[in-house]
């Protein structure tokens, strides 16, 4: 509808005051008098709506407010002088919002609408005013800037009446004018807030044509605001199936938002694929693991690893694991802070966590680091007490194979072993040869010193009710399933456990209760947590389930592990066989 169309359509639909009757000559002192008249009248119900409120007469108070405003309202008409009159239609409007507002907070919804209304009605008036040619007080382009703007308020008022066909003409009106100002010196300064709500209602038309339509709105918002309006330009070419140009948005707000890199890299993954999609996950996790906790950084660098390897940039993977994970991490060791030569302590501890085939440091802390190392190098850390509980030895082996990052939420878990009075081995491996290597030799692949057994073994890798991933490679190797249960390498395990010892799967599934499985599973066994019970002849617990793991069960007074506990799952229990069980 063309601009001045609409213009005359909200005037026909505005209340308009009476007509005034033929007056004799000089009736004008009257006039003047009837509008000061009406303006102290206006006045007198603002301090009564003000005596109403203290004496916690809500209604009362709201009643007399709406009364000042008409009163304003009447004055203005009743004013010839276009800045008086202005003024009047000014505390009229700001009178009716009160009143609305207050009607809203007593729920007398009726009300509230009728002084949004007229509200609406005083605007539209004084965007007349505004090109008035008797009101020389502004130049050209800043009465159309308050003609705008009255336009904008209208609209928001019309909308908060319930009427959405007037708030949507005045908003046309608003936007059409200001195009042809620029927006940029139209959406700025004090009134910068009118415009952004006025942009802002249009997030409630969920017609994806339509939320395109009114972008046009939002690209005149004032610089410090600009992220809301591209965030709505995002939201909008997201509904349309534009992801490329919803992509390009989320980029645009990074800049005063960096956790909007994560929607771009999503967005252009649907778009194009890995490429520019790893290049802004990458930037998203390096800019979280800027701030938070240490688990949450090393979780953020973690992921920040995993994205680059996933684009065969593994030089630059190996470089944040080397620079800020294992670097700042054992910088922050006690052994590395009472070594006089550091670089040779730090290259030491680099060479005894290779033996253990430990590469993903993002999944442990400096105390875990240093715990392992001190249990791999001297004898005399594992004997005796940690505060009231004995040393025990928790031998924890984890795959090499987390596509979704679920393994470096743990660390914390770990940390309680600690403090319960375990020392940790700590290996990493992707596949079972070389997992049955290392039980047998303390996280090593050969002997080295006195063998110690464990109170606790942990296993840990992605899976289901019938195997353990532990790599990538495709074949049998990568994973533990029913074909291993009676293999050589795999019988000497009970070997290693200590009486009492318990085992704990962290892996999807692993004591569900599905359907047996014939194929390979010569034990005849329900599920892999079954199996792993009668290997090592222990008590095994794992989730009924698909579940993240959530933490080990302590008994007070030993501190020994007595069960484990699951997200979104319940814990089952594998018990070996007699001939099966640890003696």
């Amino acid at each position: 509808m063309p601009n001045e169309a609409l213009k005359q359509r909200l005037k026909e639909t505005a209340a308009e005051p009476p007509k005034q009757q033929a007056k004799p000559a000089g009736f004008m002192q009257q006039v003047v008098k009837n509008a000061e008249y009406y303006s102290n009248l206006a006045r007198k119900c603002e301090a009564n709506s003000y005596a109403a409120r203290e004496k916690n007469d809500d209604k009362g108070a709201a009643n007399l407010r709406a009364e000042a405003a008409k009163n304003y309202k009447k004055a203005a008409e009743a004013e010839t002088d276009s800045g008086k009159k202005m003024r009047y239609l000014e505390k009229a409007a700001y009178c009716f919002d009160l009143a609305a507002r207050e009607f809203e907070g007593l729920k007398i919804g009726r009300n509230a609408k009728n002084c949004h209304s007229e509200k609406a009605e005083c605007h539209l008036k004084l965007a007349d005013l505004a090109l008035s040619n008797e009101n020389d007080a502004q130049t050209d382009e800043e009465s159309q800037k308050r003609e705008i703007l009255h336009y904008a308020l209208a609209g928001c008022a019309y909308w908060d009446a319930s009427d959405k066909r007037k708030a949507v003409e005045c908003f046309d009106i608003a936007m059409t004018n200001s195009k042809k100002l620029g927006f940029d010196s139209v959406y700025t300064g004090k009134d910068a807030a009118t415009f952004e709500r006025m942009a802002g209602i249009f997030q409630d038309f969920g017609n994806k044509n339509e939320m395109l339509r009114k972008l046009d709105y939002l690209k005149g918002y004032p610089q410090v605001d600009r992220a809301t309006w591209q965030e709505y330009a995002r939201l909008a070419y997201e509904k349309a199936g534009m992801y490329k140009e919803a992509a390009n948005y989320s980029l645009k707000i990074a800049n005063y938002n960096p956790e909007y890199y994560y929607k771009a890299a999503t967005d252009f993954e649907m778009v194009e694929g890995g490429g520019r999609a790893a290049e802004y996950y990458l930037k998203y996790y390096m800019e979280k693991a800027k701030t938070g906790s240490r688990y949450e950084k090393n979780m953020n660098y973690g992921k920040a690893i995993r994205s680059l390897r996933e684009e065969y940039r593994n030089e630059d993977a190996d470089k944040i694991r080397e620079e800020m994970v294992f670097t700042r991490m054992i910088e922050q060791t006690k052994t590395f802070k009472k070594s006089k030569d550091k670089e040779k302590t730090k290259e030491e501890m680099r060479r005894v966590f290779a033996e253990f085939g430990i590469e993903f440091y993002e999944r442990y802390s400096p105390k875990i680091l240093e715990n392992i190392y001190r249990t791999a190098t001297d004898p005399s850390y594992s004997e005796g007490k940690r505060g009231k509980y004995d040393i025990k030895t928790a031998f924890i082996v984890l795959n090499k194979s987390d596509y979704n990052n679920a393994f470096l939420q743990h660390t914390k878990y770990y940390e309680d072993l600690i403090k319960h009075g375990y020392n940790l081995i700590v290996c990493e491996t992707d596949n079972e040869n070389d997992l049955a290597k290392r039980i047998m030799n303390n996280g090593r692949t050969e002997a080295r010193g006195e063998l110690r057994q464990y109170d606790l073994v942990v296993i840990g890798g992605h899976g289901n009710a019938w195997s353990i991933d532990m790599g990538e490679k495709r074949g049998e190797a990568s994973h533990i399933d029913f074909s291993d249960y009676g293999q050589a390498e795999f019988e000497m395990i009970k070997k290693m456990m200590a009486p009492d010892a318990v085992c704990v799967l962290i892996s999807c599934s692993a004591g569900a209760k599905e359907e047996k499985k014939t194929d390979g599973n010569s034990g005849n066994f329900q599920n892999i947590m079954e199996m792993v019970a009668s290997v090592t002849g222990t008590k095994t617990f794992g989730p009924d389930g698909p579940a993240s793991f959530a933490g080990f069960d302590f008994e007070k007074k030993s501190g020994k592990i007595i069960g484990a506990f699951y997200h979104d799952a319940g814990t089952n229990v594998g018990i070996p066989n007699k001939e099966n069980a640890h003696e």
